[in-house]
């Protein structure tokens, strides 16, 4: 054998492996005269799982249970399980890995983003189709479903090694080795399904779907030749079934194994065997037919059996490659042969039947004996999850969602109580009671007053007050400090990231930083966020200490000194025995009973008992009946809260009728005190000092609670700093890695090698691989098990968009009203500061980007304009004020209000009418009396906020509007881009003046029936205006008939609106894009990877409404307007949602009905009013076959603006030559994370130095 060696680099590993496998293979050859098979096993690589799976359950769980020895025991059973040659022995430990690793895929979310472990595993199979053929490949990934999978493809290997290790001349091991083939086929045959539903073709060879198949019809193809070689002494009629289904099995295998893609996996000596078996056993089932013809007296018959045999036995033997098998197929030859010619001399000489053709013989019907076996779980009998402790993620995600509803309504109902207390307590201070109808006058201190003194004295007076109110700054201090240290380590990991990106470009493979963080970077603005409200809280406290703090001290003094301090003043004793004294005394015994009972109310709020609901959801959890966890978190919330909420209600609506009796006594009260002599001041200094109590009373619990949450949240946010500290670490030994792989490729001139992990660098974490490379249909299909398919995502989500793990809600200090962070009540009777407001769907902040520029795969025909600044002007010095031009400082301004947004435009542009108003941005029409034309101004409503993504989105709008100024194009044209603000400090917000667009599209709709030639050439003209936009590489991301200008005159369209646009990339693309009503089905289905065929089904929906006059499909949310969508065109095939969807959506679409769509024709074709031949609505074939194509699921379809412009239905108005394109427009910094303050710099630079040719 000559091997050619290409120098300078030579594996001697690879040679020694191929020596060593060929010796195996020419062994079990000579000791194997029957040629069955074995499949090559994976090579498992150590990896240690115990310390990431360590640190998260003790970031998740607490330390509430010691799993390290759990741990630790995983990590030996993985090392003992896999790290081993061969399981010819025994395999119990490989079984009993597969278990607990079963046991663990719901209570353990092992990805690259959360548990970060990364399985490597080497090939079984060589691509290339042999074995000697070249070294297997090294792949690996984070998912804990492609490990399962790998130790799946060992338990196959290892079922066939057994049965391979039986000694079949002995009744017991031979029906031993008959179990272990069907073990092992029905373990190919699941596992084929298995990567299939987890998208895991693409990591290993082993997992091509034809490969596994192929495997599993070869186990039960040497199955049921066991079971032929046991039956063949028997009645020939069963022999030849059972051969029978011997060769259909093996046809199966070597069909499968010829299909394109596992032709050059699987060795080309296994598929021999399988062709030449199936050869043999037809030779054999034919053969037995003819002796079964002999018993049946049909001597014709047996002769053209044993010749239909004779055929298939002389084609093994010749089609035989395997020199160690022919003695075995020239034996049967031998055997058909001589059958065959005594049959022929008996026939000849002594019954003279006429013999059939081989043609019209009947086919043996195959009994199918052997059967796959079904995986089960679990595989071994005696097994002990080592984790039976640990509560599954969803189920601890069910938990926390009740504990965190639990202390919502408690707050929630406390807070009711608190408030109409503190209301009632409020009432009573500013009429002095109940200290008016005490007090008896001189310097004495009425028994109320002196009560509420004492309680203060007793509660550590103001000097507790002063102290807490002082270190409550300390204890906010250092949890700022943790979280600010966490943001730190974040930031400072993707700022070193994006460094070696930016240097290293396509040779820095792994997944972006931004991508990766983004739970991180969540739970930290969540924690920002609970922070930031405590601080506006402790701001109200420390205003409510500063108002009431002098009446405090005096409370908090001694009686005597109390007493010397208050005014003196008549005495009202003579009041004492009045009706009205005494009802008000009446009245203050019923107020105290409400507040005792009040007491006893919140006491049961804080003391409710949560066991049997826990104990409820986990044995939800363990019926199965995942989808019940909601409800009963609800329906048990409900019946512990319903009837406290009750007393509550009856309580408050008590108060109401109290408070009404209390004010008309004390009217009383004050009429028949007119004619006594009073002093004001001092009803005055006891309507204080009773304000002061209670503000006392109120102060001491919310800094005691606010003390407390400050103790509670410092060990979430240490711990979540750890959390942080080891992704850090993880990331920087990746990082390692990754440089010494880079730094070996530039030395030896090669590319490092790209695994299948780096190759998915960029993708979205949440969502699942690539769909299978063929389609499903396609695919040879194993033998069925009988057992029901794998879930499509390990935790069962069916949910259309991806991410098949929901984050755990993470801990946080319950049951302090101020700085609760659950919920946001609208008057609590401790402020709480307003709660985050998230952008409506559709518009908002994206995703973190990438901050290194993509490589340049085309060549560029404009450089922008704003990266010429950003590198030599903006980065020099971003923070370099800059003042305006002469220009701007001489140009006279005017200021005005139009819909309660100020406008400060120059003086050129007068009569200001309002256009419309979104949340970006507001648009006014004016009349530009220097040129005398009308004219539309867009103001940017508050560009630089916090956040820098809506300053990159005010960018990206700017940049596109400047790049695509074409005449006549049906784009927006700016016409000029300006700022009041005279210096780079000052600058808040610039205008876009642009021509004016006519009307919305939307209001022509509803007040025009269009007719067939209007829709024509309004759908036209949008198509011409994207063709443009698209071939500068610019999706526009909104279209809809509202970011449409019409003329009512003239019917000529402008697009509007802009601010989602942005340049084409290969980068991850926000999900966030287009209305609703108008978003293409792929931005769910294949969530952030969409291209500029996004507008096309847009400009579609658009075509629809112009001729129904109603948008066809409003959907009330994404799942309902993907069920709309799927109603109106039909449920694509499996094979096509497989294809274009991820496996999420796959299994939701397929748990849908399946939708056999409308009538297009009928909805949108020619509609005809009785007695008239003209159409009064719809229009032509063509148009509605148009349509039916920009309304194609398949993205792939659907054709592009071009494509479309082409279409018959635009026959007389398509001209080429009239539908320009543009220069390609390549945006490095589009996708950039820089901070607001470098967008506002760009952008500044860009407005100061346009110079647009209007």
């Amino acid at each position: 054998m000559n091997i050619s060696i290409e120098k300078p680099s030579i594996d001697w590993n690879c040679f020694d492996w191929l020596r060593k496998k060929q010796s195996d293979i020419s062994k079990t050859m000579a000791t194997n005269p029957n040629q069955f098979l074995t499949v090559p096993s994976k090579k498992a690589f150590d990896v240690n799982v115990s310390t990431p799976i360590k640190n998260f359950i003790k970031a998740t769980f607490g330390d509430k249970e010691d799993y390290s020895a759990s741990v630790d025991g995983l990590n030996s059973l993985r090392a003992e399980a896999l790290l081993r040659s061969n399981y010819k022995d025994d395999c119990s430990k490989l079984l009993r890995y597969y278990d607990q690793i079963c046991a663990i895929e719901h209570k353990l979310p092992i990805t690259e983003n959360q548990i970060r472990i990364y399985f490597k595993w080497q090939d079984g199979f060589v691509s290339g189709g042999s074995l000697f053929g070249s070294k297997q490949k090294t792949n690996g990934s984070w998912k804990l479903a492609y490990e399962k999978a790998c130790v799946l493809f060992n338990i196959g290997h290892a079922y066939s090694e057994l049965a391979l290790a039986q000694n079949l001349s002995i009744d017991d091991q031979m029906k031993t080795a008959l179990r272990y083939f069907q073990l092992a086929s029905g373990v190919f045959s699941f596992l084929k399904d298995y990567v299939n539903a987890n998208s895991l073709s693409d990591l290993s060879v082993d997992f091509e779907p034809a490969v596994l198949a192929s495997m599993s019809w070869l186990m039960l193809a040497q199955a049921a030749e066991l079971i032929y070689m046991k039956s063949a002494s028997l009645k020939d009629d069963i022999a030849a079934k059972v051969a029978a289904h011997a060769a259909d099995c093996y046809k199966e295998a070597y069909t499968s194994s010829k299909t394109e893609s596992a032709k050059k996996i699987i060795p080309e000596n296994y598929v021999n065997i399988m062709f030449v078996k199936h050869l043999l056993f037809q030779s054999k089932t034919e053969y037995h037919a003819g002796n079964q013809a002999q018993a049946d007296r049909k001597y014709g018959l047996k002769v053209a059996r044993y010749e239909h045999a004779k055929d298939f036995a002389d084609q093994a033997v010749s089609k035989c490659t395997i020199a160690a098998f022919t003695p075995v197929l020239r034996a049967n030859q031998d055997e058909v042969n001589k059958a065959l010619t005594a049959a022929k001399k008996d026939n000849d000489f002594v019954y003279h039947e006429r013999v059939p053709d081989v043609k019209t013989l009947e086919v043996i019907i195959a009994q199918p004996i052997a059967k796959p076996l079904p995986v089960t779980f679990p595989i071994t009998p005696d097994f002990r999850d080592l984790f039976a402790s640990l509560v599954p993620i969803a189920l601890n995600n069910a938990l926390a969602a009740f504990s965190s509803k639990r202390a919502e309504i408690m707050n929630i109902e406390i807070n009711r109580l608190r408030e109409a207390t503190n209301v009632l307590n409020s009432l009573l201070a500013s009429l002095n009671l109940p200290a008016a109808i005490e007090d008896r006058g001189g310097r004495e201190i009425p028994p109320s007053v002196a009560e509420k003194s004492n309680e203060i004295k007793r509660q550590g007076g103001i000097n507790t007050l002063d102290k807490m109110v002082n270190e409550l700054p300390e204890s906010l201090q250092r949890n700022k400090e943790i979280l600010d240290e966490t943001n730190r380590m974040l930031d400072d990991e993707e700022r070193g990231d994006t460094e070696l990106r930016n240097q290293f470009k396509e040779r820095w493979t792994r997944t972006v930083s931004s991508t990766l963080t983004v739970p991180l970077r969540e739970e930290a603005k969540k924690y920002m966020d609970i922070i930031q409200n405590a601080i506006n809280a402790d701001r109200i406290v420390q205003e409510k200490y500063r108002m009431n703090r002098d009446c405090i001290v005096l409370l908090s003094k001694q009686t005597h000194e109390l007493a010397g301090e208050l005014p003196s003043a008549t005495a009202a004793g003579a009041l004492r025995d009045s009706f009205s004294v005494r009802e008000l005394q009446r009245l203050m015994e019923t107020v105290a009973a409400i507040k005792a009972e009040r007491e006893v109310m919140e006491s049961e709020l804080k003391n409710t008992d949560s066991d049997g609901v826990r104990a409820r959801l986990i044995a939800a959890f363990q019926q199965g009946s995942h989808n019940d966890e909601n409800s009963i978190v609800v329906h048990e919330i409900e019946s512990i809260y319903t009837p406290l909420r009750q007393q509550i209600t009856e309580s408050v609506s008590k108060q109401e009728q109290l408070v009404e009796n209390i004010r008309r006594a004390h009217q009383q009260f004050q009429n028949e005190k007119q004619g006594n002599e009073s002093s004001a001041m001092r009803e005055e200094m006891l309507k204080n000092l009773a304000r002061a109590y209670d503000a006392f009373q109120e102060l001491l619990s919310n800094l005691k609670e606010g003390t407390k949450f400050y103790n509670d949240l410092t060990p979430l946010l240490l711990k979540f700093q750890n959390k942080v500290s080891d992704f850090v670490f993880a990331r920087k030994t990746e990082k390692e890695d990754l440089m010494k792989d880079i730094q070996r490729g530039i030395v030896g001139g090669n590319q490092p090698t790209t695994t299948a992990s780096t190759q998915q660098a960029g993708a979205n974490p949440y969502a699942a691989s690539a769909a299978p490379p063929y389609p499903q249909s396609q695919q040879p299909s194993a033998p069925p098990t009988g057992g029901p398919p794998p879930t499509t995502t390990p935790d069962g989500s069916s949910l259309p968009y991806p991410g098949a793990y929901m984050q755990p809600f993470f801990p946080m200090p319950p049951g302090y009203n101020p700085y609760n962070p659950f919920f946001n009540m609208t008057a609590p009777a401790y402020p709480m500061a307003g709660a985050t407001q998230y952008p409506q769907q559709g518009y908002g902040v994206e995703k973190p980007q990438s901050a290194g520029a993509a490589p340049y795969t085309q060549t560029l025909s404009i450089l922008l304009y704003a990266s010429i600044l950003l590198h030599f002007s903006v980065l020099s010095n971003p923070t370099e004020p800059d003042m305006a031009t002469d220009n701007s400082a001489q140009t006279q301004w005017h200021t005005f209000q139009c819909d309660h947004q100020e406008f400060k435009i120059p003086v050129r542009y007068q009569n200001p009418t309002k256009i419309g108003q979104g949340a970006f941005g507001a648009v006014i029409r004016l009349t530009d009396t220097t040129t005398g034309r009308t004219v539309a101004i867009k103001k940017l409503i508050n560009p630089f906020p916090e956040h820098p993504v809506y300053a990159l989105r005010a960018y990206r709008e700017l940049i596109v509007l400047l790049q695509l100024k074409y005449p006549d194009v049906h784009i927006a044209q700016l016409l000029d881009v300006f700022t009041p603000d005279q210096n780079l400090q000052e600058f808040q917000t610039f205008y876009l003046v642009m021509k004016d667009a006519g009307r919305s599209l939307s209001d022509y709709i509803n007040e025009h029936q269009l007719t067939e030639a209007e829709i024509k050439k309004i759908i036209y003209s949008i198509l011409r205006g994207l063709k443009l936009a698209h071939s500068a590489h610019i999706i526009h991301r909104d279209l809809k008939p509202s970011n449409i200008g019409i003329d009512p005159e003239t019917l000529y369209i402008t697009i509007l609106d802009f601010g989602l646009a942005r340049v084409a990339s290969n980068e991850i693309q926000t999900g966030y894009v287009q209305t609703r009503w108008w978003r293409a089905p792929e931005v769910y289905t294949n969530w952030e990877k969409y291209d500029d065929k996004l507008d096309t089904w847009s400009i579609g929906c658009i075509l629809g409404e112009l001729i129904v006059r109603k948008p066809i499909v409003p959907g009330k949310d994404y799942v309902d307007h993907l069920k709309k969508i799927l109603k109106l065109i039909g449920t694509p095939d499996e094979t096509t949602l497989r294809e274009i969807c991820t496996p999420e959506v796959v299994a939701f679409i397929l748990s849908l009905s399946s939708e056999p769509g409308e009538d297009f024709n009928t909805l949108f074709g020619y509609k005809y009013t009785e007695g008239n031949l003209q159409p009064v609505s719809g229009v032509s074939p063509h148009g509605v076959d148009l349509l039916r194509k920009l309304l194609s699921f398949d993205h792939r379809k659907r054709p592009t603006a071009a494509e479309a412009l082409a279409h018959p239905f635009f026959d007389g108005c398509h001209l080429p030559t009239g539908e320009p394109t543009a220069n390609i427009i390549v945006d490095q910094h589009q996708d950039a994370t820089y901070p607001v303050e470098t967008w506002k710099n760009i952008i500044w630079k860009i407005i100061q130095n346009a110079n647009i040719n209007t």
